[in-house]
């Protein structure tokens, strides 16, 4: 939890897997808040959530536009709460396996694309 918190030199994270299939509570919440210069989120592997695992993960990562996850069920739950919260591009890529396509701060962004990919 928080461990990039406020790091504007993260750029591109995407080399970094978040391996863990299964997370425990608040295990990636505001890992990489306020890393506002990052445009690329790390590979996330965890399909098991703990309660608000992924909470504000990403907020305030302005420029963010891409982000691979693992994870196919429902974004739009307190585990999520703000995990894209203030991601102001006006495009990117969620690369994802699941059916789940809402939309906004607690799930997919406005505006990317989905697309899947193979692990």
């Amino acid at each position: 939890m928080r461990l990039f918190t406020g790091n504007t030199s993260i750029i591109d994270a995407s080399k970094l897997k978040l391996a863990s299939t299964t997370t425990s509570p608040n295990a990636y919440g505001y890992m990489f808040y306020g890393c506002s210069n990052m445009t690329k989120g790390p590979e996330i592997y965890a399909t098991t959530l703990g309660n608000y695992s992924q909470e504000r993960m990403f907020q305030n990562c302005s420029v963010m536009n891409e982000v691979k996850v693992h994870y196919t069920g429902n974004f739009a739950d307190p585990r999520f709460t703000d995990w894209m919260r203030e991601v102001q591009t006006t495009s990117g890529t969620f690369y994802y396996n699941g059916s789940y396509t809402g939309r906004g701060t607690n799930a997919i962004p406005t505006n990317w694309t989905i697309t899947t990919f193979s692990t």
